[in-house]
């Protein structure tokens, strides 16, 4: 499986600092979630892990290899990615639209099809298979999206707000999944606002979650999810936060909610 190293790497654009000076090494064993206040860097940081934003100084390598030396196939063959604001202007059908995730696969449209309404199925959403993708509500779009990831068949998840549009039975729902396919092997890396994803995902897993946090374009914090993070996050988003213990895991809440 592939592990990913960030080294010493600035992102600018428009001559502006978006993060600076990051390094992490991320391996698939161990889930991942990056926290932070709005406008951190941390949506531009996961872009640069997949190419999309190529950083103006250091290196991404997945393996020993340069993100910039591998192909569009390879790509998608080490990433998948559930952006946080996904944008569908065409009226094609969820099956039709999903069989892109599948493009690196030399194999028949209708196997495309048949691992498409596998993973349609897996995220309980069988029944969008015909429908409009410009017609999907937002919670729908969100779990259609999930299985365009799922039958990409990569070796990393990238998901940027994950729980978008979805209430939260759906959203400990979705969590579910992706914690039963990262303890099939599959890497997870997570950009989230929802502090209460952090127990719930660590129990699902059952590996301590690694927690980066990001704030002004700085990391400043990495720690694991098993231990109270409280003064850590009070001090990443400035405001005072206390932790409290549910089902043997930590909660985080504003201190004077």
């Amino acid at each position: 499986m592939a592990s990913i190293h960030v080294d010493q790497c600035d992102l600018e654009i428009h001559g502006r600092s978006i993060y600076a000076d990051v390094s992490l090494r991320l391996t698939p064993s161990q889930p991942t979630v990056v926290i932070g206040p709005s406008g951190a860097g941390k949506t531009s940081l996961l872009r640069s892990i997949m190419g999309l934003a190529p950083v103006t100084r250091g290196r991404i390598m997945v393996n020993d290899t340069t993100i910039e030396s591998l192909s569009a196939a390879d790509r998608a063959a080490t990433f998948a990615w559930l952006p946080q604001q996904p944008s569908v202007l065409h009226g094609m059908t969820v099956v039709d639209y999903l069989l892109g995730a599948r493009y690196r696969f030399r194999e028949p449209r209708s196997a495309s099809r048949n691992r498409i309404m596998e993973s349609l199925a897996l995220c309980d959403v069988s029944a969008l298979a015909t429908r409009s993708v410009r017609n999907l509500s937002g919670g729908e779009l969100q779990r259609v999206l999930l299985a365009g990831c799922f039958a990409q068949e990569s070796q990393w998840l990238l998901l940027d707000e994950p729980a978008n549009h979805l209430d939260p039975g759906l959203a400990r729902s979705l969590m579910a999944m992706v914690a039963d396919r990262h303890r099939s092997g599959l890497g997870l890396l997570v950009v989230t606002h929802h502090l209460d994803m952090l127990g719930p995902l660590q129990r699902m897993t059952g590996v301590p979650v690694r927690v980066i946090g990001i704030r002004s374009g700085q990391v400043e914090l990495d720690s694991c999810g098993d231990r109270d993070l409280a003064t850590e996050l009070s001090a990443l988003y400035d405001f005072p936060m206390r932790s409290i213990m549910v089902d043997d895991y930590f909660h985080y809440v504003p201190e004077h909610a």
